[in-house]
């Protein structure tokens, strides 16, 4: 078996000046998610709330359950596909399944004031911040 060496230093290479070339506050803007992870969600605030955005295809309001314990979201379900028994499936790609993702959040929640609503597919989940976990301006005498 033969190795070409200058192959895999050109590799090297390459992969070096790539690295070189990123900046340093992409790197953290960068948050890679499994294919399979399920929902896929982003995350938005700004001082006095978090807005949870949830995709979420095929599912069904009432099979869904949001629950807020300390500075935890998780939200959990089912996403079901039903056919006839009659009905000779060729190819599934959207499968059944149950499902259970959990966040921490930004900040102290004020669990009492969530909001959850479910349309065209997409979860919004919008949750206050506490009263007392706040920014306060001092005023210097």
């Amino acid at each position: 078996m033969f190795f070409n060496f200058n192959n895999a230093l050109d590799n090297v290479i390459a992969v070096q000046n790539f690295l070189d070339n990123i900046e340093p506050k992409d790197i953290f803007k960068f948050n890679p998610i499994k294919r399979s992870e399920f929902p896929q969600l982003n995350l938005l605030k700004d001082e006095n709330e978090v807005q949870v955005q949830a995709e979420m295809p095929g599912v069904k309001k009432e099979d869904l359950e949001i629950e807020i314990k300390g500075d935890h979201l998780t939200i959990k379900g089912k996403r079901e596909f039903k056919y006839g028994d009659d009905i000779n499936c060729i190819q599934l790609e959207r499968r059944t399944t149950e499902f259970k993702r959990s966040i921490k959040l930004p900040f102290r929640v004020d669990s009492d004031k969530v909001q959850a609503e479910l349309k065209n597919g997409v979860l919004l989940v919008t949750i206050s911040r506490q009263e007392n976990d706040k920014p306060k301006t001092i005023l210097v005498s």
